[in-house]
């Protein structure tokens, strides 16, 4: 955890972890990422967003799941991670200037084009089939859960955490 940039996390914290290193800021990337953001939901294409900041896109993901109308599933080759981090800093990595998006699937191509130039990618769908959060990764399982017990966990579990 150390040297991931997860320095500062949730689950540095929660680990013990004091010298971690931080994860790097581009201000003027972030500016631009958030004024594509904002033209985004000018034009009506976001249905629900939510922040990396706190937790990471585990959190994130499973946070935009409580609503428990459909479960998520996000393949996590798709994301646009710069070298080879671990499922750790995958899942709970807090970098800043980055949100989970949820479009209509109509409006995915109209999204890639505002972020053409961006780190951007559609990494997983909604699923009104079931109410689990589901990550995989080269084509493996490495998180499956039923969201309405993560939901208690997170309401009772957690916060002396945050």
């Amino acid at each position: 955890c150390s040297g991931s940039g997860m320095g500062g996390s949730v689950y540095a914290r929660q680990k013990g972890v004091v010298d971690g290193q931080v994860p790097g800021f581009d201000p003027a990337l972030a500016h631009e990422s958030y004024r594509k953001f904002h033209q985004a939901v000018n034009e009506g294409l976001i249905l629900a967003a939510h922040d990396l900041s706190e937790g990471g896109l585990a959190v994130a993901a499973a946070e935009m799941g409580f609503s428990l109308n459909a479960g998520l599933e996000i393949d996590l080759d798709a994301l646009p991670a710069e070298g080879s981090p671990g499922i750790v800093a995958l899942l709970f990595g807090e970098s800043p200037a980055r949100i989970l998006m949820e479009v209509d699937e109509a409006c995915v191509g109209r999204l890639e084009a505002i972020f053409s130039d961006s780190r951007f990618a559609a990494v997983g769908r909604t699923s009104p089939a079931h109410s689990r959060l589901c990550f995989t990764q080269r084509g493996e399982s490495v998180l499956d859960a039923e969201l309405a017990l993560l939901k208690d966990q997170w309401k009772n579990v957690l916060p002396h955490y945050y």
